[in-house]
């Protein structure tokens, strides 16, 4: 019987992703109170250095989440090759640490210390790869664990022992020390088989299909970078890192449909579930995205008062991210149903043709272009004496203009590939109740949220104003739409029965 149960495994997911917000808010929150705009913007930049590193991990979890769920036992050589490349890559990091610092203000003894983090971020990456090629729903538990870890962790180093950016490094590493041992257990049913050198030869010989995608990955975090560079600062990016916490609350909806990818590589053929999993990737981005905007300015006043005027830095990026997550949703549903690698015998020029190279190779060109523009526009703002607020403003807004076409062609693609078929009257009734539920709540938070500075104050206001948008829009939908009250109930009887077990 599979083990992948995408409706379950994508509820667990976004419920636990919503956890992992609220501590992820709470850990920006202490990162806003405690440090400088120039150490934040410091903290921002070494994640981003970061992940150039840790693309190359994507050679061992590319491939065991495709094969795991075909049954080949590739685990545990997909983390012992990756434990040992982890070693290797700290050079890049202090190479790339060592060429920023000459062309900015950003202290590089901090930028140093951030390596411990790259042999964590390996293990930690593969380790949730074999989970979520297994259980998608065990990937998830291992970010709670991480998650739930790295709050108290951060209070006690950073708001008490007050040590700034090198807190956060140590509160990162060892959240992330904990979680790998929890993944480990959960994915100990698929680590007790041996290690073969078969594979490495196989993920050697095809590594230029994982890291040429992770091209694409490392032009996007290249903008932080070239922001960095050109205007000479890292204030600016303060600014960008804490509308960037309350933009991207939408991408959480995305998890729903996490476990469509090791599902359709699992079984080609049963395809009739993407439509519905649609559905209800935009039944939870609705509220989300509504939410992050009215609360834009609020949230951000809550992260730090003078963070407050970046409000209109956080619409801009979630209209971006609404974009990406689509894209993000039809890349797994094409990619899942890829079986190019299922033939031993497929050649270059198969692997070449297949939507495994051409997929990545339009995402490259899309994000090639955004940073052709950023450059050349952020080059033309420069000369005006432009704030670096505004010139974070009209980043914001470039982002958005590639991501439109690049949305549509991944849409068309996977109609054509997928035959799938949307449900529209489905779609256009949450979007009315979701228009009914918070352009109300909108004016109210206008007219009637009171700031203040005390944050023990100020939270429960916003957190009572939230529930007046989110309990609304879920018992409306609930009592107008049958599928939404068959999910509600199967829920609670799965909690149900999982309380029952763990009272025997």
């Amino acid at each position: 019987m599979s083990e992948i149960r995408v409706t379950y495994s994508g509820l667990i997911s976004l419920l636990i992703s919503t956890i992992t917000i609220a501590t992820g808010l709470a850990f920006m929150l202490i990162l806003t109170r405690t440090l400088l705009p120039e150490e934040l913007g410091t903290w921002r930049l070494i994640l981003s250095l970061l992940t150039y590193v840790v693309i190359a991990e994507s050679i061992f979890s590319y491939w065991v989440t495709r094969e795991i769920p075909r049954g080949i036992e590739s685990a545990k050589s997909a983390i012992t090759c990756s434990g040992i490349f982890s070693l290797g890559l700290g050079v890049i990091y202090l190479l790339a640490a060592y060429l920023i610092s000459l062309n900015s203000d950003v202290n590089f003894d901090i930028l140093i210390f951030g390596i411990i983090l790259v042999p964590l971020m390996f293990i930690v990456n593969t380790l949730s790869a074999v989970n979520f090629a297994w259980k998608p729903q065990n990937a998830s538990y291992g970010a709670l664990i991480m998650e739930s870890l790295k709050l108290p962790l951060a209070l006690i180093l950073i708001y008490y022992f007050n040590l700034g950016v090198q807190g956060v490094i140590i509160a990162f590493a060892a959240s992330y020390a904990i979680s790998i041992i929890g993944l480990a257990y959960f994915s100990r049913n698929k680590i007790k088989y041996d290690f073969k050198i078969s594979h490495l030869k196989k993920w050697l010989k095809l590594s230029w299909l994982p890291l040429y995608p992770g091209l694409s990955a490392l032009l996007l975090i290249l903008d932080v970078v070239i922001f960095t560079v050109i205007t000479g600062s890292v204030y600016g990016l303060a600014f960008y890192a804490a509308a960037l916490t309350i933009g991207r609350l939408v991408a959480i909806s995305g998890n729903v449909s996490r476990a469509t990818y090791p599902k359709l590589l699992e079984d080609h053929d049963k395809k009739s579930y993407l439509g519905s999993n649609f559905t209800l990737v935009l039944y939870f981005t609705i509220p989300l995205a509504a939410l992050s905007i009215i609360f834009a300015k609020p949230g951000l006043y809550l992260l730090n008062p003078i963070y407050a005027s970046a409000d209109f830095i956080v619409i801009l990026i979630v209209i971006k991210s609404i974009f990406v997550l689509f894209c993000d949703v039809f890349f797994r549903y094409i990619l899942g149903d890829e079986k190019v690698d299922v033939n031993e015998k497929s050649t270059f020029r198969d692997y070449f043709r297949s939507k495994l190279f051409v997929l990545p190779t339009m995402k490259l060109l899309t994000f090639v272009s955004y940073l052709v523009i950023l450059v050349v526009a952020l080059l033309l703002l420069k000369t005006t004496q432009m704030s670096d607020i505004d010139l974070v403003v009209w980043w914001s807004i470039i982002a958005i203009i590639p991501q439109i076409p690049f949305t549509l062609y991944l849409y068309y693609t996977a109609r054509k590939k997928l035959q799938l078929k949307f449900e529209s009257s489905l779609i256009i009734k949450y979007i009315l109740i979701g228009v009914g539920v918070f352009v109300p709540l909108f004016f109210v938070i206008t007219n009637y949220l009171e700031y203040n500075e005390n944050v023990f104050q100020f939270i429960p206001h916003l957190v009572l104003f939230s529930l007046m948008g989110i309990i609304p829009y879920f018992v409306i939908t609930y009592m107008l739409d049958k599928r939404i009250k068959n999910l509600t109930n199967l829920v609670l009887k799965e909690l149900k029965q999982i309380g029952r077990k763990n009272n025997k």
